[in-house]
């Protein structure tokens, strides 16, 4: 769900980075958080977690 919000146009293995106890942290966000009222793939978030759906049902603030 979080790559579908973000719409990061450039994911690759180069913006992963793997901490101490395997923690992973996904850096570089360059190109991501693009205007865009679409999903890239609205077929990856057809499942969520019921609470995250619930919470962004309820934004309704534009950003653009």
């Amino acid at each position: 769900m979080f790559d579908q919000l973000v719409y990061d146009n450039d994911p690759n293995l180069t913006n992963v980075l793997i901490g101490e106890n395997w923690k992973i942290w996904r850096i570089d966000f360059t190109r991501a958080f693009r205007l865009s009222k679409d999903l890239r793939d609205p077929k990856d978030a057809e499942h969520c977690d019921r609470q995250l759906f619930e919470k962004l049902k309820g934004e309704n603030e534009v950003l653009y």
